[in-house]
């Protein structure tokens, strides 16, 4: 669409090397892996986002904090491509878990064995979206989890600044049903993000005794058969699978900004598939990592 192509021609000409100032989330597009060392997979499939036309799926939602925007699906009706991903993590709780032999699980850091000790529907994939860094607003917060029907996401998307209030204090409250949290350099920037927005506007923070950083764990494991460990060079050489006519992230600020100001809801249909790729891919990298892949 036009405005990305402006956007895009825009930041090419603004820095031709390394973006600067941006949030330090490690998830930006794949690079190739080194000569030495051949991909871990091929990237077999590749997952556009789909075309939307005039408003945004989901429905307006009213809480103590006021009005937002939300988007709730489930994996299975997103793509086809994608139907897989269910089943696939499913089966971490269906594999045997051998005692003290030295076999396969014991492998597992103690961080994860305790994650998948736990019901799977305890555990909840998080990623966010901002406007910028440290006391700028926050805009999409995504949450993906496994019931007993698969994968499903709730997107709380705030459609003006004032928003940001509703979506904090509801995704707040839902992350509390989980006993586990899983995120992408969470740990860093996503949790303590969300926690300085919440303490700005009085609210109660981030509830979670367990948090797995999947950054950690994909650097423990990869960091010497890839040139580098961001989301999407995982997605492409670990989970085989590329995005097509993704959003950059370093456009997502400005997407949104423009949004806020004219209200077409065109642009931020990339936004919102690239957040729900991300949790899905999160999800599909653990269990990449829980077997050893």
């Amino acid at each position: 669409m036009a405005l990305l192509a402006d956007l895009r021609k825009r930041l090419v000409r603004m820095n031709r090397g390394e973006l600067a100032h941006l949030p330090p989330d490690g998830r930006g597009d794949p690079e190739p892996p080194p000569a030495q060392s051949a991909p871990l997979a091929s990237p077999t499939t590749a997952v556009a986002c789909p075309p939307w036309h005039g408003a945004l799926p989901g429905q307006e939602r009213s809480g103590s904090g006021g009005t937002y925007h939300f988007i709730s699906r489930r994996l299975a009706d997103v793509s086809p491509i994608l139907s897989t991903v269910s089943g696939a993590y499913a089966s971490l709780w269906h594999r045997q878990h051998p005692g003290p032999d030295g076999t396969a699980e014991q492998a597992l850091h103690p961080e994860l064995s305790r994650l998948l000790a736990d019901h799977p529907s305890d555990i909840c994939f998080i990623d966010i979206e901002t406007t910028g860094l440290s006391s700028c607003p926050l805009f999409l917060i995504g949450c993906m989890w496994l019931d007993g029907e698969g994968l499903a996401a709730h997107q709380f998307f705030a459609r003006t600044y004032a928003e940001e209030v509703a979506i904090l204090e509801e995704a707040v409250a839902f992350l509390g049903r989980f006993g586990h949290l899983v995120s992408f350099n969470g740990k860093s920037f996503d949790v303590p993000f969300m926690n300085d927005r919440c303490a700005y506007h009085r609210l109660p923070l981030v509830p979670f005794n367990h948090h797995v950083d999947l950054l950690h764990h994909a650097r423990r494991r990869y960091r010497n058969h890839l040139p580098n460990c961001k989301l999407q060079t995982l997605e492409c050489y670990v989970c085989g699978r590329t995005r097509v006519n993704d959003v950059p992230g370093a456009l997502i600020p400005e997407i949104y900004h423009r949004y806020v100001k004219d209200g077409n809801p065109q642009p931020i249909a990339p936004i919102i598939h690239h957040n729900l790729l991300d949790l899905v891919t999160m999800v599909e990298l653990l269990g990449k990592i829980a077997k050893g892949a």
